[in-house]
């Protein structure tokens, strides 16, 4: 008899993580996972994977034109709308680069533009929570380096945590209050930030200031999978105060995970539903004393105070088409898009001004003044203009966790096979030809970088070109996009696509991670392609499927076929839906890695 996991999956930054297994014949390590996430608190149902169809996206016509269209409106009037209303624009976050890009541009638009409204609203302000070990409100107060920067936007907007000499909150001047715990508040007992607040007590602590000038509402922006693993006081105190609340996506555990392992199997097992109507009287009862409770599920589909978005909110036709198909049309819901490309926001937001909005975003990210050359931290001697470039985009999968072994040293099932496919990798694309370059997960700090990369190479970090891990990928691939204008470009030739040839491949043993997703979304936006074209850039011959470790969950092994059978169910699980709208390639394109070695 097989046994059933309950797992819930992680995203770390772009890489959909988990550390429990469905497999009959699956051999696991004593490792087990002590990362960010409480994974405990999120019970995101049992897979059944013996029902997935690997074979179901081989027909679909890669060069659909309407797939690459991306429209921002809606997000847009997010943001304009949290910045013109009375109420506090809450961000609860995530250490996810997704959440970051998309969050950041939102908070950054909205600061601006309350700057700019005539007639200001006396606490319609930004709440940015975020985790200490990103960012510190007592390293950010001295000005020292951390990940984000956020002193310049407290600085310039003013900073709601500091007090007068009657210990008054800065509530009426200023208009940002970023922090990592509650104790900044002149409070005590509160532990540090991780994930999402975990009680009732942490989160009203971040909101005293608004909640003592009888705030009563607030604008919550979170990230998918948070919402579903907050405990139902907290959940239950958001929609009680919320004017809306808006989903932005952790990368792909939103189909994975918010979607598939959530939502849809909660929709299977209602026998009723309600009407708009019905649905936001039920809404605004939860502001009053005489609340109608009814399952948070059914909000998802009252976009008048519910939204949800994605780097690419058209999968979302996949899983509609087969609720309908199923009797559960009430349920259907919109996913709407999100910008990656920070650099275009203006374009679409004219409210903006574009220089001043550049300058804080680059300044919050640490990208002012810079150019993806000057984003290498390690091994610039050996980047070489005149070569073409082969991209490693790392995951952490095979991380350290506190007090833990590194996988990367520990896990010799895997290691042999990460050392056979990087030499196949140098065999394919040989080093005279081409620049080596690594973009890790933020995870790998200083020192960890190099060592992660000797371990994964068997040797050959001295040809390593690291990229700053701190930095996102997408905000590198925005940077050099367009230093393509002056071709100044590291990765990209003008005549790049149209020939069928590019400058730049991407490589990397977990093709679940979100970069790939994002990467051809970006391609396609900036350069007018189809997504045949963008996978000469994002090549699945290069990602191949492991047969040996589970790409989706660390520290599981298999042997024989079973580890090929169940990654790509893994794999499929999770571009299902993408696969389906024609946003991503058939898994058939992805090779078996004993095929890739041969």
């Amino acid at each position: 008899m097989k046994k059933r996991w309950i797992f819930a999956p992680i995203l770390l930054s772009g890489s959909l993580i988990s550390t429990q297994c469905s497999s009959a014949k699956a051999q696991t390590t004593n490792e087990t996972n002590q990362g960010e996430t409480n994974q405990g608190e999120t019970n995101q149902g049992e897979t059944n994977q013996g029902e997935t169809n690997t074979n179901a996206s081989t027909n679909v016509d890669f060069n659909k034109e309407i797939n690459s269209t991306l429209d921002f409106e809606k997000f847009n009037n997010e943001i304009i709308d949290s910045a013109n209303n009375e109420y506090p624009s809450v961000f609860i976050s995530r250490n996810a680069s997704q959440f970051f890009i998309s969050s950041f541009i939102a908070m950054v638009a909205q600061l601006q533009l309350i700057s700019k409204i005539e007639k200001q609203k006396p606490h319609n302000d930004v709440i940015y929570l975020i985790d200490s070990s990103v960012n510190s409100y007592e390293k950010t107060s001295k000005k020292e380096m951390q990940r984000f920067n956020f002193a310049h936007l407290l600085d310039k907007y003013g900073d709601v945590t500091l007090t007068d000499q009657n210990n008054n909150y800065n509530v009426d001047k200023g208009k940002l209050l970023a922090l990592d715990n509650p104790n900044y508040l002149n409070l005590s007992g509160y532990q540090n930030y991780s994930v999402y607040p975990r009680n009732l007590t942490e989160l009203q602590g971040y909101l005293k200031p608004y909640l003592d000038k009888q705030v009563k509402l607030f604008d919550f922006y979170i990230p998918d999978i948070s919402f579903t693993a907050l405990n139902s006081q907290v959940r239950n105190f958001i929609l009680e105060h919320a004017n809306k609340i808006v989903i932005l996506s952790d990368g792909n555990a939103q189909p994975y995970s918010f979607i598939n392992d959530d939502y849809i199997k909660w929709v299977k097992n209602q026998k009723t539903h309600f009407s708009q109507e019905e649905l936001l009287k039920a809404w605004d009862s939860l502001k009053t004393s005489n609340p109608q409770k009814i399952d948070f599920h059914y909000f998802y589909t009252l976009e008048d105070k519910f939204k949800i978005y994605n780097l690419n909110g058209k999968y979302a036709k996949s899983f509609n088409d087969q609720l309908e198909k199923e009797g559960f049309e009430w349920a259907k819901i919109n996913i709407y898009d999100y910008p990656l490309n920070y650099l275009n926001i203006t374009k679409n937001l004219p409210q903006l001004n574009e220089q001043e909005f550049l300058s804080d975003y680059n300044k919050l990210v640490n990208l002012d003044n810079k150019k993806l050359e000057d984003l290498i931290v390690a091994g610039k001697q050996n980047f070489n203009k005149s070569k073409k470039n082969i991209v490693f985009t790392g995951s952490s999968l095979f991380r350290q966790d506190k007090g833990g072994p590194w996988r990367i040293k520990s896990d010799t099932l895997s290691r042999k096979e990460l050392h056979a496919y990087f030499n196949k990798i140098l065999d394919l694309y040989p080093p005279d030809q081409y620049n080596y370059l690594y973009k890790l997960h933020p995870v790998y700090k200083g020192n960890q970088a190099l060592e992660y990369i000797k371990e994964f190479t068997n040797g050959h970090e001295k040809e390593a070109i690291i990229l700053d891990p701190s930095i996102s990928w997408e905000n590198m691939l925005a940077l050099d996009m367009q230093a393509l204008e002056n071709n100044e470009s590291v990765l990209f030739d003008r005549d790049d696509f149209t020939s069928g040839q590019v400058k730049t491949k991407l490589f990397g043993i977990q093709p679940t991670s979100t970069v790939l997703l994002a990467t051809i979304v970006m391609l396609q936006a900036q350069f007018k392609i189809t997504l045949e074209q963008a996978l000469v850039f994002v090549d699945p011959k290069n990602f191949p499927i492991s047969d040996t470790f589970n790409i989706v969950k660390r520290d599981f092994h298999y042997t024989g076929n079973d580890g090929q059978e169940a990654n790509r169910k893994e794999l499929y699980k999770v571009y299902k839906h993408f696969i389906e709208t024609g946003l991503f390639p058939s898994i058939e394109l992805f090779p078996a890695m004993s095929e890739f070695l041969k």
